[in-house]
This record gives structure tokens, C-alpha cells and sequence, in this order.
């Protein structure tokens, strides 16, 4: 049994001693990595439009960030908001 997917490590168990009720962590191990397996195979990959997509959002949201600075700024200098 392989004890990484995708380069990450799994855990091993060194003192444990199953008991009846406890689950059968092979099973559960195997389960885990099939349904990690599925699910990176569905994953998006980064691709052009979504990166073009990424870069439009960040920029419109530092367009927000400097309008609103600009608003606060002049706000501030007039006074509003202060506690006084």
C-alpha cells in the first residue's frame, strides 16, 4: 500500500491495535485514495480564460479599494466620523 497521493504523506499507525468495532483502516485508506484520485482527475486546471478572469476580479476590486480609500480620506478631512 502506498502511503502518499499527490505527494503528500499519509500518517502511520504505530501503537494501534485494532479492536472488533474499530473500522478497517485499509479499506478505509484505499476508499480515500480513489476518492482523492476522482476528484483531482474533475479538478479545474488554471487555465488562460481563468486566469484572465482572476486578474479582471483583482483588479476591478483594487479599483474598488482605491475609490474607497479616496471617499474615507476626503470623509476624514472634513470631519465625518469622528467622534466629537
Amino acid at each position: 500500500m502506498k502511503n502518499e497521493i499527490h505527494g503528500i504523506a499519509l500518517p502511520q499507525f504505530k501503537y494501534y491495535e485494532p479492536k472488533n468495532y474499530h473500522p478497517n483502516w485499509d479499506e478505509i485508506r484505499e476508499e480515500s485514495h480513489a476518492l482523492a484520485k476522482k476528484i483531482a482527475a474533475n479538478m479545474m486546471p488554471f487555465t488562460f480564460r481563468l486566469k484572465i478572469t482572476s486578474r479582471k476580479r483583482r483588479f476591478f476590486a483594487i479599483i474598488k479599494l482605491l475609490k474607497n480609500l479616496f471617499i474615507n480620506k476626503h470623509r476624514a478631512a472634513k470631519g465625518y466620523g469622528t467622534a466629537s
